[in-house]
């Protein structure tokens, strides 16, 4: 999948997480990772077109 995601103007971003990393309640949890790939999503959201995202902190 990452080799059809590598082309121009396209940012892939791989971490080294356990499955459910973003979970609070699973035994992988890691809440920087969680923190910093939500934060992410957000950004991309935001400038990308979508200008208000529920839930937001930011």
């Amino acid at each position: 999948m990452v080799l059809k995601l590598e082309k121009p103007n396209v940012d892939v971003h791989m971490y080294d997480g356990e499955h459910g990393f973003s979970d609070p309640y699973a035994s992988s949890y890691n809440r920087e990772l969680a923190y910093m790939t939500c934060k992410q999503t957000i950004d991309f959201f935001r400038n990308n077109g979508m200008n208000r995202v529920e839930g937001s902190t930011s």
